[in-house]
């Protein structure tokens, strides 16, 4: 009878630890995304799998951060990976497919296609894919709300 008890409260220890586990996955400052296609190309592959660090509203962006931002399409809502390139009240233009920001030219990799010209909205951000020429982006979605970042800080799991 007492083996009984043991192992029946044994058990009921288990079941609250994988509960409390849970619990403390889904309200940690962590998540778990997987790349999915080829718009961060050479930086992020397809199907690589990252940490992120979830955005609170006090955090603040900077340029260069990579970040996963909710995105609607045709009535439905994806993640989107991509790279910050201007922040709020920053004059942003894309011409001879160099990107500059308040006049100054932004040094990065590749070239950038389309013709820009604009002053980001306070609340907004503007960014693209790394892979440039493949990345469904600002360039044509337009400048993104602040509040649909989801996570920032790429850290490739098998670096853990």
């Amino acid at each position: 009878m007492k083996l009984k008890k043991i192992l029946w409260n044994l058990l009921v220890l288990l079941i609250i630890g994988y509960v409390g586990i849970l619990a403390y996955q889904n309200i940690s400052q962590y998540q778990r995304f997987k790349v999915n296609g080829q718009s961060m190309n050479p930086t992020l592959k397809d199907g690589q799998k990252l940490i992120m660090k979830k955005f609170q509203k006090n955090d603040k962006l900077h340029r260069g951060d990579v970040v996963i931002i909710k995105v609607t399409l045709k009535d439905k809502e994806y993640d989107f990976i991509k790279r910050v390139i201007a922040l709020p009240g920053e004059h942003l233009e894309i011409k001879n497919h160099k990107v500059y920001i308040n006049g100054k030219y932004l040094e990065d990799e590749g070239s950038t296609m389309g013709e820009e010209d604009c002053v980001i909205p306070d609340d907004s951000i503007y960014v693209m894919g790394d892979n440039r020429d493949h990345s469904l982006d600002s360039r044509k979605l337009g400048t993104m709300k602040i509040s649909k970042v989801v996570a920032r800080k790429v850290i490739p799991e098998k670096k853990l």
